[in-house]
């Protein structure tokens, strides 16, 4: 039973239950919200112009009896895009992950609190590989607004734009390419960054169910693009055409 809070006189809380921004026409709130099985809730404040304040949100994650007690030494990523099938194409989804226990036995369990939880889209990454049944993924986050938003994952250096990518035929050590990309930033040169996890995929909708949503080993991979602290090269404009700007 989920209650919301926030609007003073002559305002309204309006929400959403089916992953949309809430607008001017969205249910009013008026009494606790009976929440039963996996449900995101978006809520905002309208004033009696219709104009609107920030939107919060919040995921409920119902589990099956056969993940309850799944626990493993590496961080647990949860994916949930409500039904939305295979993500062929962008798809909103919630995220979630809980990192391993740190000060007690080193585990991380899928009841743990969630060292980051955010909205976004998901979509399936590659060209050869689009058909594998484990899949590499584009994750892009999102703030309530449905804006990009930056999350550090796992001690990750701060940026919207990940990858979880599979392995599942090119490297079935698991290891290859982290291995590389470890060496090249040990050597002082940029690569991408990675963190092996365990990855819960549920785009089937219902609880969350090791049996039918369990997908493995990824890596989580900062996805390559210009950033301050990824690729940190200064963005060329189109007035940049002679040196100093351009060269060689």
């Amino acid at each position: 039973s989920v209650t919301l809070s926030g609007a003073t006189d002559g305002q309204s809380i309006r929400y959403t239950l089916d992953q949309s921004l809430p607008i001017a026409t969205s249910p009013g709130y008026s009494a606790p919200i009976g929440v039963s099985k996996t449900t995101q809730i978006r809520a905002r404040i309208f004033e009696t112009d219709g104009s609107a304040g920030p939107t919060s949100t919040e995921t409920y994650i119902f589990l099956s009896t056969d993940i309850r007690s799944f626990r493993t030494n590496l961080p647990i990523v949860i994916i949930d895009n409500f039904g939305g099938g295979r993500p062929v194409d962008a798809t909103t989804m919630f995220m979630a992950i809980i990192r391993p226990d740190e000060e007690g036995d080193g585990l991380a369990g899928i009841s743990d609190p969630f060292q980051v939880a955010t909205c976004g889209t998901m979509k399936v990454r590659g060209s050869s590989s689009l058909g594998w049944p484990k899949y590499s993924m584009t994750i892009e986050a999102w703030d309530g607004d449905n804006l990009d938003r930056n999350i550090k994952p796992l001690d990750l250096p701060s940026e919207g734009d990940w990858v979880l990518n599979s392995k599942y035929q090119f490297d079935l050590a698991l290891m290859r390419n982290d291995l590389a990309y470890r060496i090249s930033n040990d050597l002082g040169e940029y690569a991408p960054r990675t963190r092996l996890v365990e990855v819960i995929n549920n785009t089937g909708g219902g609880s969350l169910s090791y049996n039918s949503d369990y997908f493995g080993v990824y890596s989580l991979v900062e996805k390559i693009k210009r950033d301050k602290d990824r690729v940190d090269v200064t963005k060329v404009l189109p007035t940049d055409n002679s040196e100093p700007n351009v060269s060689g």
